[in-house]
């Protein structure tokens, strides 16, 4: 039996498929096996695998029984003999040290990952997310960013075969991005991932992608899975039942994310740095508070009471340095996705003794 099975699935990659196959071959840890599924190309890169094949008896071409990606994951997946599996994409360059550097790292963690570096037409965008999950290295920094984007690129993983449920049908099919799906489960199960921090895989990026293409990767359907992941989410809903919640980000669209994703939780406040947001709070609550004293002269501050109603509390915008000082330490839900500044907000929680994952999580 071999040490690792790789397992590419590919679809008229006959442009790219060569370079991923060399890359393959040249592995220091020369002991593995790797399948190429087939779903059903019209181009040569079959019959590039097949003589490939030929030559390697490492290399087995194998075609997709069903059809889409899901399907040729799970087909190879059901024919894969290794206790550790690999993933890679036919276009896609393995470093020659990766297996080897993974294999080993598999001994101490459930699930291992890899930095990347891209290849090919990147935009910005593409630029900054793989910037991002580069600087995502242990657990804990893994763990507290899953909401965001999914935290390692689906190419780099390699894992335990232990991890496989029994019929091999480890990828799921629906309106969603099969592979962050699969990274929020395995964490919300309380898998181990971290990631070897080395460059071990080149990702290409070109027009063609799925990624590109597919309306189950746009963002929309990011954002619909992470809402149903935050509400199965049973460690973040105990946490948010042990310590008061507060938001950070008070912007209009901020705030409709949070609502969205937990709706009927009230946070005790928002967190803003914006002067303005922080000077529309302090009129409004003026406002409130003086229509509040005519409406019912036994208000609260800070509270409204309309005739035959309840007082309630409105949530207000405070200052990072309010929230510092806060000493029941409430539980923070960064909702700041700007470009470069939750970085900072991250920053200020860590000098401040926030620990990510366990004092806040961010959520894109």
């Amino acid at each position: 039996m071999a040490r690792a099975t790789i397992i590419i699935p590919f679809k008229d990659a006959a442009s790219t498929i060569e370079d991923c196959l060399e890359s393959v071959s040249r592995q220091t840890e020369a002991d593995f096996e790797a399948l190429f599924i087939d779903d059903g190309s019209t181009d040569a890169s079959p019959a590039i695998v097949a003589e490939a094949a030929r030559k390697d008896s490492r290399i087995c071409l194998l075609a997709n029984p069903g059809a889409g990606l899901v399907s040729a994951l799970n087909s190879g997946i059901q024919k894969a003999s290794a206790e550790a599996l690999i993933r890679m994409d036919a276009d896609d360059i393995m470093h020659p040290a990766r297996l080897e550097l993974q294999l080993e790292h598999l001994r101490s963690v459930d699930i291992s990952s890899c930095q990347v570096a891209l290849i090919g037409s990147a935009g910005a965008g593409m630029k900054e997310y793989i910037r991002w999950q580069n600087s995502l290295l242990s657990e804990s920094q893994i763990r507290a960013h899953r909401y965001v984007e999914c935290p390692v690129l689906h190419p780099t993983i390699a894992f335990r075969a232990s991890l496989l449920p029994q019929n091999g049908m480890l990828y799921s099919e629906g309106p969603f991005p099969e592979d962050y799906e699969l990274v929020l489960r395995w964490i919300n199960l309380g898998c181990s991932i971290q990631k070897v921090p080395e460059t071990l895989l080149q990702h290409r990026c070109h027009d063609r992608q799925l990624s590109r293409l597919d309306p189950r990767y746009n963002r929309s359907a990011f954002h619909e899975l992470r809402k149903r992941f935050l509400r199965d989410d049973t460690w973040l809903q105990n946490r948010l039942q042990e310590k008061p919640a507060v938001v950070w980000g008070a912007s209009r669209q901020s705030r409709r994310r949070f609502e969205d994703h937990f709706p009927g939780l009230q946070p005790a406040y928002f967190v803003d740095i914006k002067p303005s947001l922080l000077a529309a709070h302090r009129m409004s609550v003026g406002c409130a508070r003086l229509s509040s004293e005519r409406a019912s002269p036994n208000a609260g501050p800070g509270q409204i009471a309309g005739e035959g109603q309840q007082p309630w509390t409105m949530p207000g915008v405070r200052s990072p340095e309010q929230l510092f000082a806060d000493a029941s330490r409430p539980f923070v839900l960064v909702y700041v996705n700007s470009r470069g500044a939750r970085p900072i907000i991250e920053s200020a929680l860590d000098k401040n003794a926030y620990s990510a994952g366990e004092d806040y999580i961010c959520i894109g």
